[in-house]
């Protein structure tokens, strides 16, 4: 970016990031998705964990929904990263350029679903000791 123009390579970096931290995020619900599992299996066996198959099942259908939020956010990375191309002849753009505020979009969906993944993390804490 120079003086509030936003050049391809300046976006098109911060979506490899985006599409890293979606796979980091990806790979880290399905290890606690499968945890999940573990316990629910361990309800049904003499001296198994008193766990609440309650509270587990809402963690089970939260970790599934927060997939769904991932593979979302990645459609709206690729379908943009599509669009540049579209774009391409307008650049540098600034950030009232309809590609960019769509970009912004993504950055604030990207930061809550980093958010959202600390608080399941958090909740299921109890669970994993």
């Amino acid at each position: 970016m120079k003086k509030g123009e936003y050049f391809i390579p300046d976006l098109d970096f911060e979506y490899k990031l985006w599409k890293n931290t979606l796979c980091y995020l990806q790979e880290q619900k399905t290890l606690y998705s499968t945890r999940v599992d573990e316990l629910l299996s361990e309800l049904n066996v003499p001296g198994g964990r008193p766990y609440v198959k309650d509270d587990l099942d809402v963690f089970k259908n939260r970790f599934d929904a927060f997939e769904e939020n991932i593979k979302d956010v990645s459609k709206q990375i690729h379908q943009q990263e599509d669009e540049m191309g579209i774009f391409a002849s307008d650049y540098p753009i600034t950030s009232s350029h309809q590609h960019f505020v769509e970009h912004e979009c993504i950055r604030f969906e990207m930061d809550e679903l980093a958010k959202l993944f600390q608080e399941l993390r958090k909740e299921f804490s109890i669970y994993i000791v």
